[in-house]
């Protein structure tokens, strides 16, 4: 999978999920063009680098398999280093689209 932006070697966060099979959002709050990049239980990645406000990367991921969740979040442009919250819930991400 291609995923656009600038990430860490090592996750910014790991998440151990145990939803039941149901709606897993996350996304990425800052004042930069931020990109979100998931190594998913099963092994596969997703990454988006737009989908929620502005230019702030969101990801929502429906019925979401239990288990653990590698989050890495980066930049779009530069280092991938830069302030942002990331946020995780189980009510769909903020979007403009």
């Amino acid at each position: 999978t291609y995923c656009a932006g600038n990430v860490t070697v090592a996750p910014t966060a790991q998440l151990d999920w145990s939803g039941e099979g149901g709606l897993l959002s996350l996304y990425v709050e800052s004042d930069t063009d931020t990109t979100l990049v998931v190594n998913m239980p099963d092994g596969s990645w997703m990454c988006d680098d737009d989908g929620g406000p502005g230019v702030d990367a969101a990801l929502d991921i429906n019925a979401a398999p239990s288990g653990i969740y590698d989050i890495y979040v980066g930049r779009f442009f530069g280092e991938a280093v830069e302030p942002a919250v990331l946020n995780i819930s189980e009510f769909a991400a903020p979007s403009d689209r």
